[in-house]
């Protein structure tokens, strides 16, 4: 589905979310060493699309893809899938749901068994759900190997076999050989190199369109993220920045420290990493925060344009138009300096 058929069915609303989370919590520790990874997170995703996840290490983007799987138990907030709040289910009522939503994870070499073959790890899947098995299971298997670019040969070799970009079809395979309706993909080009990126990334794109797939895709690379994701969310410190449609995220994106990732991106002309811009400069090369987190927006110790009630007042998500949306006092002023 494109970009603009995603958007046109979500503004009509012929089309129910596929996934809708509210208020999701996920926190580590007990007592006065608890730390929240994930903070009140609310997002919605329909039928076909992608919704690019960006922020720094640390903000929370691996624990939100987990924790929308079940992979790990929020704290607190629904997670709906297809009208199901995934976190009240238990035991057998999860597991039927589970080949509804798979992952691929970021280094396919730690994620595969390296005893199994590729074809023992593309049957398991079949063989738990119950989907199929023996010959059947063979002739799936043999087909989703085909349409991630490898033979039916592959399913006779080991992981240590294939090469980083290999490995990668093979784990994307293994999340699709149950064909899943939703995809968490946890920054799967991060461990390959630019060219290999650039295949896998068109790899993904191509097997949505044929699958129907719905993708979360996590990731540092904000040209990545652009390429194929619908809209993108931001993350800072366990919270959600920004919503935007990934095509206004160059040109409408409110947020500060949005603005302040966009400035470090690289600039395909030139291939050299743009310096932040000197407003910015302060912002960009700060350290993280410490565990203690502060009151009202956590951005406010790094921001160039806080202001005394950012330090207090936590700022709400608020929808500026369409289907961006922002937390932060100052989005307005801020629209109106870029306009003028």
């Amino acid at each position: 589905m494109t970009a603009a058929a995603v958007m046109q069915a979500a503004a009509s609303g012929d089309t129910a979310p596929l996934l809708s989370v509210n208020g999701m919590t996920v926190e580590f520790g007990s007592g006065r060493k608890t730390f929240r990874a994930v903070d009140g997170v609310s997002f919605e995703l329909m039928r076909g699309e992608t919704l690019g996840v960006i922020g720094e290490s640390g903000c929370g983007k691996t624990t939100l893809g987990r924790a929308v799987l079940q992979l790990l138990r929020p704290s607190a907030g629904q997670v709906l899938f297809r009208g199901r709040d995934l976190a009240r289910l238990g035991g057998a009522e999860l597991r039927g749901m589970r080949h509804h939503m798979q992952m691929i994870f970021q280094d396919p070499r730690s994620s595969l068994d390296p005893r199994w073959t590729v074809g023992d790890t593309l049957r398991e899947p079949l063989a738990v759900h119950g989907i199929a098995s023996g010959a059947t299971a063979d002739r799936i298997v043999d087909e989703m190997l085909e349409a991630v670019g490898l033979t039916a040969a592959a399913r006779k070799r080991y992981p240590h076999e294939f090469s980083g970009g290999q490995l990668q079809r093979v784990a994307i395979a293994r999340a699709l050989v149950a064909r899943p309706e939703l995809v968490v993909c946890d920054e799967p080009t991060a461990s390959l190199d630019v060219s290999v990126q650039a295949q896998v990334v068109n790899l993904l794109s191509e097997l949505q369109e044929r699958f129907g797939l719905t993708y979360i895709f996590i990731s540092h690379d904000l040209a990545i993220v652009r390429h194929l994701a619908h809209r993108v969310m931001v993350m800072y410190f366990g919270r959600v920045a920004e919503i935007l449609p990934s095509e206004d995220l160059a040109r409408a994106a409110r947020h500060p420290y949005t603005r302040t990732l966009l400035s470090a991106v690289r600039d395909p002309a030139t291939t050299v990493k743009r310096r932040p811009q000197p407003a910015e400069a302060t912002a960009a090369e700060a350290p993280q925060l410490p565990i203690l987190r502060p009151q009202g927006c956590y951005y406010e110790p790094r921001c160039t344009h806080a202001e005394p009630r950012c330090g207090s007042a936590t700022p709400p998500l608020e929808t500026m138009e369409g289907r961006h949306s922002v937390a932060c006092h100052r989005w307005r002023e801020l629209a109106r300096e870029a306009a003028a």
